[in-house]
C-alpha cells in the first residue's frame, strides 16, 4: 500500500482535515502538514506517492519545494491544488513539473483521478530512480581511465581505435574493456550502451526540467 501514500500540504485545517477524510475513506495513506518546511523536513520526499500542495502557504511554496523535489530526485509526483483564478500559478507549477492541478473547491471524482494519474507516474519515476541508482553505483566501481575508455567502447569505437586515441597498446585495451565489463556487470557493447544512458537520463532530466522553469520565469 505504500504506493498510495499522499501527502498534502495546506494551512487551511478545515479543508486539510476534511480531504483527509475523504482520501482516507478511498483508502488513500494521508500525512498532513501545515507548511512546506514542514514537509521538506520529513523524511515524505524519500518515499513514492504523492505531494498534494495548497497555492497559499506561508515561508517556503511549492515552487521552492519543486527545486528540492528535483534535487533530491524524489519519486513522488506533485498535483497543485489552487485557488480559482490562480491560473498563473497553475501553469508554473505545471512547467516546473507538477502533473497537475485541481481549483477548490474541489470535485471528488476529478481529484481521485488526477491522484490515480500521479500515483502511477510515481511509481514508473521510481524504477526509473532505482535503475539510474544501481547503474551509478557500478560506474563509481570503474577507475577514470576506465570510465574514459568506457565512453568511447560505449559510442561504437573499437579496441584499435580507443589504443590509437589513448596512445596505449590494444592489448591494454582489451584489459581495460574486460574490468569494465566485470565491474559493470556488463555483457558486451549493448549492455554498456543501456548503462550510460541510463546514467545519464536522471540529469538530463534535471537539466531539461530547470530550463523550462527558467523561460516561463
Amino acid at each position: 500500500m505504500s504506493h498510495r501514500n499522499v501527502f498534502f500540504v495546506d494551512n487551511d485545517n478545515v479543508f486539510l482535515e476534511s480531504t483527509k477524510g475523504l482520501l482516507e475513506s478511498h483508502e488513500y495513506l494521508v500525512v498532513t502538514f501545515k507548511t512546506m518546511l514542514e514537509f521538506l523536513k520529513s523524511d515524505a520526499s524519500l518515499s513514492t506517492g504523492c505531494l498534494l500542495s495548497g497555492d497559499q502557504l506561508p515561508g517556503t511554496d511549492l515552487f521552492e519545494a519543486q527545486s528540492v523535489l528535483t534535487l533530491r530526485r524524489s519519486a513522488l509526483s506533485v498535483i497543485f491544488v489552487t485557488s480559482r483564478g490562480n491560473s498563473r500559478d497553475a501553469v508554473r507549477a505545471i512547467v516546473a513539473g507538477a502533473t497537475d492541478y485541481i481549483e477548490k473547491p474541489l470535485n471528488e471524482p476529478m481529484l481521485l483521478a488526477a491522484l490515480e494519474r500521479a500515483l502511477e507516474i510515481s511509481r514508473k519515476k521510481n524504477i526509473s530512480a532505482l535503475a539510474w541508482n544501481d547503474a551509478a553505483c557500478k560506474l563509481k566501481k570503474l577507475t577514470s581511465r576506465e570510465r574514459e575508455i568506457f565512453g568511447h567502447l560505449a559510442m561504437g569505437e573499437s579496441n584499435k581505435e580507443v589504443a590509437m586515441r589513448f596512445q596505449i597498446s590494444p592489448r591494454t585495451v582489451e584489459v581495460h574493456h574486460a574490468q569494465i565489463l566485470r565491474k559493470t556487470d556488463s555483457r558486451g557493447l549493448a549492455d554498456l550502451v543501456m548503462l550510460i544512458k541510463t546514467a545519464s537520463s536522471q540529469y538530463l532530466t534535471q537539466a531539461e526540467t530547470e530550463v523550462e522553469g527558467r523561460r516561463a520565469s
